[in-house]
């Protein structure tokens, strides 16, 4: 089961225990993928297979404009 890191911008200290993470790592991972702040993310995981999934707040407003405007 994936395993939440961050949510809403927010830090999940319990998933990143879990996970075996620290902010450190975190970070130094999401500079890598262009992100510079943990606010620019709306949510990330862990999935079982050890990679990560993000979603940066830009790209939830824009699925959620595309649902809202195909409707």
């Amino acid at each position: 089961m994936p395993i939440t890191l961050i949510d809403d911008g927010e830090l999940n200290a319990a998933g990143m225990g879990e996970a075996g993470i620290d902010r450190k790592w975190l970070q130094d991972y999401l500079q890598k993928n262009n992100i510079g702040d943990i606010r620019e993310v709306f949510f990330a995981s862990m999935r079982t297979d050890g990679s990560l999934y993000l979603m940066t707040r830009e790209e939830a407003l824009n699925k959620l404009a595309k649902s809202v405007l195909s409707k």
